[in-house]
């Protein structure tokens, strides 16, 4: 997309002269006089797009041409399904956020979006949430947080977006829960923080704000995008679920997931707990950063030599959890840890199997027990 024939292309496409016979004919469009952004805006004047005409943009001429491009192809493209808008500093200064507020593409049903620079602010990605057709959008390094979503309210998404996913971003439960409000029809949520600091700060009135606006929400992926972060020691639960009762495939990290209980010793935390928080329409459970604490680890120590079975207390409460009756859907479990899952026979007798993997163990329930 960098080289000037594509420039060359554009002006002839707009002007209704373009042939591909002859294009690959004559490679030679554009002399060294010739800049492709020149050409680009005289085939946008020439076309009648005014957000992409000369006086519009003539001040960002130093964006890449590759960009530029796209933007001018759009008008071309209605059948377009998936775009990808990358911009080297912030997305909503890339022309193609400038095309879309003046292009109809009925078709377009998925938009991602990568920042390699500064993060953007949601509010500034409004022109994408309201595509028509719009029905998964992906960003990479965007603000969902209270300063940057203020313009959302006053917005209406289509009821056809059902996914969303934010990665490498900054979230607090004001932004997630605005965005929730204003898109009743969403399915899946996936939230990566940048680090998990950012994740177990808000997490708690997170919890609050899913269960006030994503009743209807299916999936719901929570994490940070360093997997080797130590949280140990940090704990701010989300807290009680059982109200999104539309809610089938859970994950998230154990800090994120455990009570505020679970702060004492291990030997002190409630093997009920996953119970009372958990809906029963769950069917996955994925938790990562499940090592065993230091004080645990230390406790398992002191004991082993007295011939003493020591159980994870996490793997107490996942007992406890596919014991319930109640949790009938409920067939895949799993936690990343190196330590395999220390209740397997009691498991294996409630028609549980163990497959371990490296830096993880799956539980899954037997194909003659799942309904």
């Amino acid at each position: 997309m960098e080289h000037p024939n594509t420039g060359c292309l554009v002006r002839e496409i707009h002007s209704g002269g373009w042939s591909a016979k002859a294009h690959r004919k004559d490679k030679r469009c554009v002399t060294g006089v010739e800049s492709t952004s020149t050409i680009l805006l005289d085939a946008a004047t020439r076309a009648g797009i005014p957000a992409l005409s000369r006086d519009n943009v003539e001040t960002t001429l130093w964006i890449p041409a590759a960009e530029a491009s796209i933007a001018m192809i759009l008008p071309f493209t209605p059948m377009l399904r998936l775009l990808t808008i990358t911009a080297r500093l912030r997305v909503e200064l890339n022309p193609v956020m400038t095309a879309l507020r003046h292009v109809q593409l009925p078709q377009l049903s998925e938009v991602r979006t990568v920042s390699e620079g500064r993060e953007s602010a949601l509010d500034r990605l409004l022109d994408v949430l309201q595509l028509p057709a719009l029905r998964t959008f992906r960003a990479r390094k965007v603000s969902c947080e209270v300063h940057s979503t203020d313009a959302l309210a006053n917005i209406k998404v289509p009821l056809g977006l059902k996914h969303v996913f934010l990665e490498d971003s900054n979230a607090d439960a004001i932004g997630i829960g605005r965005l929730l409000a204003v898109a009743p029809g969403l399915r899946t949520l996936s939230v990566y923080w940048e680090s998990q600091d950012g994740l177990l700060l808000h997490s708690g009135s997170l919890g609050q704000a899913l269960c006030a606006h994503g009743k209807n929400l299916e999936t719901v992926r929570l994490g940070s995008v360093d997997p080797d972060e130590d949280t140990s020691g940090m704990h701010a639960p989300l807290g009680d679920l059982r109200e999104m009762a539309s809610l089938r495939h859970l994950a998230l990290p154990y800090a994120v997931l455990c009570s505020d209980e679970d702060a004492g010793g291990w030997f002190e935390r409630s093997h009920d707990y996953l119970v009372r928080v958990l809906p029963h329409s769950l069917r996955s459970l994925d938790i990562e950063h499940a090592e065993w604490s230091k004080e645990m680890t230390e406790a398992l120590a002191s004991v082993q030599h007295e011939g003493v079975v020591v159980r994870n207390h996490l793997d107490l409460q996942l007992l406890e959890l596919i014991t319930d009756a109640r949790y009938v859907d409920l067939s895949l479990i799993t936690v990343h840890r190196d330590d395999n899952f220390t209740c397997l026979q009691e498991a294996e007798l409630m028609g549980w199997v163990e497959e371990p993997g490296k830096g993880r163990f799956t539980l899954r329930k037997s194909r003659a027990d799942v309904s």
